[in-house]
């Protein structure tokens, strides 16, 4: 018999304690699935450097509005290739599927 996780919630506001016991059922179950070596070190040198161009393009700023629109396209790609490179290796077949 499988049970679902379950979710305590504890809210204080000055002298009232709020608890909230949740039952909910997993969006995914857990599971175990083989990756390829340097997978995750190739997702952490992904966002590593998505970060490193967003540090610069916020420290010294893009020349003009035509810099500022690239730059912004060029990290939209870099966070879509890195989204399907997670979903691709990681997520299980039955939740790639539509």
């Amino acid at each position: 018999m499988a049970t679902e996780p379950l979710y305590l919630t504890v809210l204080r506001q000055e002298h009232t304690i709020a608890v909230d016991l949740t039952e909910v059922a997993a969006v995914v179950p857990r599971g175990w699935l083989q990756i390829e070596d340097g997978l995750l070190t190739e997702i952490g040198e992904e966002l590593a450097r998505i970060t490193a161009l967003a540090n610069k393009w916020a420290a010294f700023g893009a020349s003009g509005v035509a810099g500022k629109l690239a730059a912004v396209e060029g990290a939209h790609r870099d966070v879509q290739r890195l989204g399907a490179l997670i979903f691709a290796h990681l997520l299980p077949a039955s939740v790639q599927q539509p």
